[in-house]
């Protein structure tokens, strides 16, 4: 198994939430990019940051989740990226490919494992992805 170098870009826009998950990834030794939208991840994204994981909120002000999401479909190096999407509104997945779903509230023994999973477990390639609804 190779180790995916690179920090975590969390996208979230509830501060709360987002300073929890900053913290609680951390505490673990992980590397955490905050981002407070969508366009404040895109644009880490367009200026190189090459995260090892995206934990991505749907529903977020600017670009939502589903917008952030077909960005990176759409290079062949960011489609690479593991996609963890963590939301309070799971109906709204819609178009979105992820490599895993965590509905909030959110279980921090779940997020721990799929993170390591996510982080560790795969080597570089073209990700499984949840097949998005049509």
């Amino acid at each position: 198994m190779r180790f995916r170098r690179g920090p975590i870009l969390v996208a979230e826009d509830d501060p709360a939430t987002l300073d929890g998950l900053t913290e609680f990834l951390s505490e673990f030794g992980y590397t955490v990019v905050p981002a407070r939208n969508g366009q404040e991840a895109m644009d880490r994204l367009l200026k190189g940051l090459m995260p090892s994981l995206l934990i991505l909120d749907i529903s977020m002000p600017a670009v939502d989740g589903e917008e952030l999401s077909r960005y990176l479909q759409s290079d062949p190096e960011l489609r690479l990226i593991p996609i963890l999407v963590v939301t309070g509104s799971p109906e709204r997945m819609g178009k979105i490919a992820a490599d895993a779903v965590l509905e909030k509230p959110i279980d921090l023994i779940s997020l721990l494992a799929l993170v390591k999973r996510l982080t560790t477990g795969r080597p570089d390639r073209e990700p499984a992805r949840h097949s998005p609804k049509k």
